[in-house]
């Protein structure tokens, strides 16, 4: 994400990488299907998180599975899956800025890196008398804290840092959560989130998941309880 050379490419208008190919596989597995489900589907309500890049500055976007009329969040459940997915896929220098009518699209994690507050609202606005239970949450890693020097390029990497930070967001919720007697697990692999989101090297992914199996052993109690709870 940091690369000086995608950042070059991105701002010609063009990503690092083709996000046709990315479509053509999608499309093969899912069609033309649209994400929203009839009300008598027993499919659970899914939103999947994009950023609305047409405006400035950029907001929240939703592609919804369902309908919301009290939205908290402006969304649609008109979208199609793979339209969706490529959306929310669209992280700036990796794949270029993706269009769906007149409007311009970006990777949700640009504002949205940890959804779990909006669900809540979603809910809320779904179900406003019924109580939530229980909320699992699953991040991506956490990166390693480094010590900041002064430069135009380690200005941009904070700046993007802070705008896909997910922690911050957790422990709001955590709070929330224990002042309204709601069940909350959230799992997240500490400085599993240095790794580059198209890193292909063999040793730096198996040692991303002997990390995650480190991790998971040593939250098996937390595990042993969500286990429970769900079953």
């Amino acid at each position: 994400l940091y690369s000086p050379f995608r950042y070059a490419r991105y701002f010609y208008g063009s990503g690092y990488y083709n996000s046709g190919i990315l479509k053509e596989l999608l499309q093969k597995e899912y069609g033309s299907d649209l994400m929203y489900f009839t009300p008598k589907s027993r499919t659970p309500a899914i939103f999947i998180p994009i950023t609305d890049s047409t405006v400035s500055p950029w907001k929240p976007f939703l592609s919804r599975s369902y309908q919301n009329v009290n939205e908290y969040v402006d969304g649609t459940c008109s979208f199609n899956i793979v339209d969706s997915i490529i959306a929310s896929c669209s992280a700036p220098t990796y794949f270029p800025e993706y269009i769906i009518g007149d409007k311009t699209y970006v990777d949700g994690g640009c504002i949205l890196n940890n959804p779990t507050e909006i669900a809540i609202f979603e809910a809320h606005n779904m179900f406003k008398d019924q109580h939530i239970e229980f909320i699992l949450s699953i991040g991506t890693g956490s990166t390693t804290p480094h010590k900041h020097i002064s430069s135009s390029y380690n200005t941009i990497y904070d700046l993007i840092s802070i705008a896909t930070e997910s922690e911050l967001t957790h422990k709001r919720v955590y709070e929330w959560c224990k002042e309204n007697e709601v069940v909350y697990h959230r799992f997240n692999v500490p400085n599993l989130g240095d790794v580059g989101l198209d890193e292909t090297r063999d040793y730096v992914l198996e040692n991303g998941e002997i990390m995650t199996q480190g991790y998971m052993s040593s939250v098996n109690l937390e595990v042993s309880s969500l286990r429970k709870f769900l079953i």
